[in-house]
């Protein structure tokens, strides 16, 4: 999965997927929200169903600016990663 972080709170999950979409084909895409007040909190999680595709958008979108604001991408390492460290 890739980290998208840096997005503005007005990024809805229809605009990221069609930004990234011209990559592969996304099998998910999740913005984070806040419960409370229904808005963005600024990052998504997205997964491409082929690596290749994840690879190619991860370089290619890396400071692409959409909104005004620079994405920054990482990539998601994981429940267990976060827990050994």
């Amino acid at each position: 999965s890739i980290f998208v972080g840096n997005l503005s709170y007005d990024v809805s999950e229809r605009e990221l997927g069609y930004q990234f979409e011209r990559y592969g084909r996304i099998k998910s895409l999740v913005v984070g929200m806040n419960r409370r007040t229904g808005q963005s909190r600024g990052y998504a999680f997205l997964t491409f169903e082929r690596m290749d595709d994840a690879e190619e958008a991860f370089d290619r979108m890396q400071g692409y600016v959409i909104a005004g604001r620079p994405l920054r991408l990482d990539w998601d390492k994981g429940l267990q990663v976060k827990k050994d460290l």
